[in-house]
Order: structure tokens, then C-alpha cells, then sequence
């Protein structure tokens, strides 16, 4: 069976083009640099919508869309970032120096915290957002974020009369 995906949109977003609640005409979230040879980045959070589903995960996906510049010949990098039981986990950086916007897609298979697979009570307490280190002179734009949910929700069966019918007789007395 393949599995099925629930999209989990920022501080109650909608599906579609809406990222972090806003309209998609909205303005990107903006980063500049801190200051020069800083390393430290800049990270912006977001809650999640409820997941309120079942079934088995078999990873999520932190997803976003960024557009960058390139000064100095250095490129500006994302991470996805996730924080579970208040820690924050961080994904391999990704290297950006394009000005139009650009879909990042990151697995992750296991919580962080526990190693172990993703539960329903991991995703409804899971934050997640980026961290970007910007280039001096250089800028970084977040355009849309949402966590991708993949997993099986499990085959319904119908219950079945597995010892039969009771029959009833003609002249039975109901």
C-alpha cells in the first residue's frame, strides 16, 4: 500500500499556496546577514495544525522555499529544524544562490530525540521551521514552509459474522 500524505501548514495556514497563514501575496520572511563572519544564523519556528490522524509513519518531510543572493562568491545556506521535547535538531545544510524562489524538500525518518519512529504525539507537539546562515551583504528570503506527514493509514476491514447468523424459523416466537 502506498502511503498517504498530510500537509501541516504553519500557525493554522490552509492548503495550497498559503504559507504561514498569510495570502500568498503576502511578503517572504527576510534575512540578512548578522554581521560579518558570523556563523551563529537566524532560525524562525512555527507551530504546527493537529495532525488528528492514525496510522503508521513512515517519515515527514520539512519543506520550504526560499530564494537567495550570492555576494562575494559565497552562497547564503538553510537547514530544516525541527524541535521535539524542547531541543532543537537540524538538518545538512542547503547551499542557496538563486534569486527565484525554489521548493527544499528534507526527509526525515526518525524523531531525533528518540531515534525511534515518528508517533502522532510527536507530530502534535513538534515545531519546525529553518535556521539560515546569510552571507555578508547577501539576503535570504522564506517564501512558504510546511511539514509533509507520510504514512499508512491502514486497510479497513468490515466485520464479518465469523459464527453466522442466527436464523429464525417460521413459527419462532420474536
Amino acid at each position: 500500500m502506498t502511503d498517504s500524505v498530510l500537509t501541516l501548514i504553519p500557525n493554522g495556514g490552509s492548503e495550497g499556496w498559503d504559507r504561514m497563514g498569510l495570502g500568498y501575496d503576502s511578503l517572504p520572511i527576510a534575512f540578512t546577514p548578522l554581521n560579518a563572519g558570523s556563523t551563529a544564523g537566524k532560525s524562525v519556528m512555527f507551530s504546527l495544525t493537529d495532525a488528528a490522524v492514525a496510522g503508521d509513519i513512515s517519515k515527514i518531510v520539512i519543506a520550504y522555499r526560499v530564494a537567495a543572493s550570492e555576494m562575494y562568491g559565497a552562497s547564503s545556506t538553510a537547514r530544516g529544524k525541527t524541535n521535539t521535547d524542547g531541543t532543537d535538531y537540524e538538518t545538512a545544510p542547503i547551499v542557496r544562490a538563486e534569486v527565484d524562489p525554489t521548493w527544499y524538500y528534507v526527509d526525515v525518518t526518525t524523531n531525533p530525540a528518540t531515534g525511534l519512529a515518528w508517533t502522532w504525539t510527536d507530530i502534535d507537539s513538534l515545531s519546525a521551521g529553518i535556521r539560515v546562515n546569510v552571507n555578508y551583504g547577501g539576503w535570504l528570503n522564506l517564501h512558504q514552509f510546511k511539514i509533509l506527514v507520510y504514512y499508512d493509514p491502514g486497510v479497513y476491514e468490515e466485520e464479518s459474522d465469523v459464527g453466522g447468523n442466527v436464523g429464525i424459523s417460521p413459527g419462532m416466537i420474536m
